[in-house]
């Protein structure tokens, strides 16, 4: 799936294929989130706040792995 871009103050855009969620942060950093449910990432993509929605959904759910795979370089 291509990605998709958000209205959200810490989340830029994201995508999802196949049962994993890739979400890119503002500053640049990348995660993946899996496994992510469909129904999970359509509540997420069509929340008024994706970035409280990510944390409810996605985060705060302790069966979920995550994995960064791009580092923000702009701090510094």
């Amino acid at each position: 799936m291509d990605w998709v871009s958000v209205k959200s103050s810490r989340i830029s855009r994201m995508r999802y294929d196949e049962g994993v969620l890739t979400v890119q942060f503002v500053r640049g950093r990348v995660y993946q989130y899996s496994p992510v449910s469909p129904d999970i990432y359509n509540s997420i993509a069509n929340a008024a706040s994706v970035g409280s929605a990510l944390q409810t959904e996605v985060l705060d759910n302790t069966d979920v792995n995550v994995r960064e795979i791009v580092r923000d370089n702009s701090a510094g």
